[in-house]
């Protein structure tokens, strides 16, 4: 008994250190960047919703998807590997994004029109 709770205790102590969160890149003192965009269609293929250059990050282009009424949005580096992803729902202003950088995540903020 008191070895499972021994193992229990190593397998916590793991997982939170491979979970663990990284750290939150300053925020610019103008505020987050920001990409404006519509809402894609519903149930259509994800498409590109915008482009940011972000310092130590390099180019990104961000798609999103909409499916039931739940809003995916995923960021893509410049080699394409996926860097930031976020859900929502339709409805809401604004989503919050967050991307790995060298300095650790970094706030993109965008702003649906209606």
């Amino acid at each position: 008994m008191h070895c499972r709770h021994l193992f229990a205790g190593i397998v916590l102590v793991l997982c939170t250190r491979l979970y663990a969160a990284e750290t939150i890149a300053p925020e610019p003192a103008s505020g987050p960047p920001t990409i404006t965009a519509s809402y894609p269609l519903e149930a259509k293929p994800e498409s590109q919703i915008g482009k940011l250059q972000l310092k130590g990050v390099g180019n990104v282009k961000f798609f999103a998807h909409l499916n039931q009424g739940r809003l995916f949005v995923n960021a893509v580096g410049a080699d394409g590997s996926p860097i930031g992803r976020a859900e929502s729902v339709v409805g809401l202003g604004d989503t919050p994004i967050f991307i790995r950088s060298s300095q650790g995540l970094y706030k993109i903020l965008i702003h649906w029109k209606t």
